[in-house]
């Protein structure tokens, strides 16, 4: 699996260094993600913020796609963007897996 970036489309605007496209994030969006589980409610610790990567291994039991989803999902750009205490909403891997299997190319 890769990220979130291979979810979205290329932009018009590219690299100045080898013309590469950058992705367009506004072609992703959480909305998109359509559940058939709830979600459940999380309390983020500061070893959850501090280590993610743990966090989601331990919750997806796999990491690299879904850590994308996940903050994605809860409209967050970035693990350290979240503070202890914060509340996310965390869905079932096959609520994952369906949106994955129906948007990549």
């Amino acid at each position: 699996m890769g990220s979130r970036y291979d979810l979205m489309v290329d932009s018009t605007v590219t690299s100045t260094t080898d013309g590469t496209p950058y992705k367009d994030p506004l072609t992703f969006s959480s909305k998109e993600i359509r559940l058939e589980n709830d979600p459940v409610e999380y309390v983020v610790t500061t070893i959850d913020i501090e280590r993610f990567d743990l966090f989601v291994a331990k919750t997806y039991n796999q990491y690299n796609m879904y850590k994308d989803l996940l903050l994605q999902y809860n409209n967050i750009s970035y693990q350290w963007d979240l503070e202890s205490e914060d509340t996310i909403l965390v869905p079932e891997k096959e609520d994952f897996n369906r949106f994955l299997r129906n948007n990549r190319e």
